[in-house]
């Protein structure tokens, strides 16, 4: 078994990474999508001013040099693809940018499941890849190797994995030369920069490959983005020649990559702080070395304020208004998170007037509350224990499967031991229904919960599911009270807006 022995020499320029850089950052993406109305394109690609609306919310921004090419940026198209997998930011009906259903379930997360999730989402990023995405200081692509987009032999997390488990092969808090880490990979996987026509390149043993020695330079710059490890660097060994990269696993890495996740201590610990003071004023002081990134995040969910504060400040104010409340609360935020995150743990008592100002934006929301995103969890061979420990915790469950608001989903996980491998999203970012001439065939051998009534009615069955809507069964379905219109407004979303034409002739 490779090891990554400790470097004992000399050590220069370290630099403590903080993860609270890049979750600044992602709620930056959040906030370039509510700046104003920005639609993603047909082929669902962001356009240019959410580039440059997320690059101007960069903590590590990179010299103006590097971003002059908007098609292939490094930094803001990485953020914004995190953002993304997350479901921090999705597209609505008409392509334009709103708060995700995902955003409550990762900044409210305990800071240690937090970064689990940014994880699992970093190594399941496909739009974004490092061997081929990163610039070097001058703004020119790297390229990792001899091979281009696409044309690699393995998948990106394959790539991703493999310098994780080297990763976690660090002494914990021990400084570790890079060029180990490299070696480590090169062994283990000599062939994560060829192309489907390369032959794995030998690698003389104890070696590290050079193309693969500088993406791991390259690599460790974004394990120290998320907060893994801290950098540093050997001394320079001429006037021509610096020193060697340097890193070592932070309390979170370690934690994150070889340890065990307890959120139910981080987050009792989390909630038994008192880091905001709400004033007569609906002014809100947050004292930012006393809470959590999640508690600014709620904040700037709910500000008023025209200029939000910057991040340099020890404490900063947020001002709150019914209407800023109201926004809040209209894209998806919980009347509850405000009571246990906000209202529970101010310094002072609140104002009757603060009390009364979101008491009355609930009564003018009504006492429906929409939950944007729950996940349906088929809990298969789980044990009558496991079972009744997810039902005592709270959450719903229907025969064999539970279902889990996107808000509680690291509660979920908590309870079962484990992380979910999830199925598909519902509604699918894909048609989950295709028509051969007058067949309509569903992709998916159950039956799709959009259109469920109208599917049921019109008799699809087999495997895959199927029904022939000739003028026949059409008319069967009018005389049931289940117009043209009705079929065609049913199956529109299945189809991913796609009619046939003969189908949209009818429903006019």
């Amino acid at each position: 078994m490779p090891t990554l022995t400790a470097y004992d020499g000399p050590v220069e320029a370290p630099l403590r990474s903080s993860p609270d850089e890049i979750l600044r950052e992602l709620i930056g993406v959040i906030e370039a999508a509510q700046d104003k109305s920005i639609k993603l394109t047909k082929s669902g690609i962001p356009p240019k001013p959410l580039w440059a609306a997320v690059n101007d919310r960069l903590i590590w921004q990179d010299p103006k040099a590097v971003l002059y090419d908007w098609d292939e940026v490094d930094q803001i198209r990485f953020v914004y693809s995190l953002a993304a997998r997350l479901l921090l930011v999705q597209p609505d009906g008409d392509r334009e940018l709103t708060v995700g259903p995902g955003a409550d379930a990762f900044f409210f997360a305990a800071p240690s499941r937090r970064a689990q999730m940014l994880l699992h989402a970093y190594v399941d990023v496909v739009d974004w890849d490092e061997r081929c995405d990163a610039r070097n200081d001058q703004g020119h692509r790297y390229n990792f190797g001899q091979t281009f987009r696409r044309d690699f032999l393995r998948d990106p997390d394959v790539v991703r994995n493999a310098m994780l488990d080297a990763l976690r092969l660090a002494p914990d808090g021990e400084w570790v030369r890079v060029a180990e880490l490299a070696t480590v990979v090169s062994g283990a996987n000599p062939s994560i920069l060829i192309s489907e026509d390369d032959e794995v390149p030998e690698i003389p043993e104890g070696e590290a490959d050079d193309e693969i020695l500088r993406l791991a330079d390259y690599w460790i710059l974004l394990a120290a983005r998320f907060g893994w490890v801290d950098l540093a660097r050997t001394p320079p060994v001429s006037e021509s020649m610096g020193g060697q990269r340097l890193f070592r696993l932070t309390e979170l890495g370690a934690r994150l990559l070889v340890g065990e996740i307890d959120d139910h201590t981080e987050e009792s610990e989390q909630l038994d702080t008192a880091p905001f003071t709400v004033q007569p004023n609906n002014e809100i002081v947050f004292y930012r070395g006393e809470g959590d990134i999640g508690d600014e995040y709620l904040l700037r969910r709910i500000a008023a304020n025209p200029e939000l504060p910057g991040w340099d400040d020890p404490a900063v104010t947020y001002r709150v208004s019914p209407e800023s409340l109201r926004r809040g609360l209209e894209t998806g935020l919980d009347v509850a998170v405000l009571e246990e995150r906000l209202l529970a743990r101010s310094k002072s008592d609140i104002p009757t007037t603060f009390r009364a100002q979101i008491d009355d934006v609930r009564r003018r929301l009504g006492k429906v509350v929409l939950s944007q995103g729950l996940t349906a969890v088929e809990l298969g061979a789980a044990t009558k224990k496991t079972i009744s420990a997810i039902k005592k915790a709270g959450f719903t469950v229907l025969g064999d499967t539970a279902i889990v608001p996107w808000r509680r989903w690291a509660a979920f996980c908590a309870v079962i031991g484990d992380d979910v491998t999830e199925g598909f999203r519902y509604p699918a970012d894909e048609p989950l229904a295709a028509f051969d001439k007058r067949k309509l065939e569903l992709v998916w051998p159950v039956l799709p919960m959009q259109g469920r009534d109208f599917l049921v009615a019109a008799g699809v069955a087999g495997d895959p599911p199927t029904v022939e809507l000739n003028d026949a069964k059409l008319a069967e379905l009018a005389r049931d009270g289940w117009t043209h219109k009705c079929v065609a407004e049913s199956l529109s979303p299945l189809l991913g807006g796609e009619l046939p034409k003969w189908l949209e002739k009818a429903a006019k």
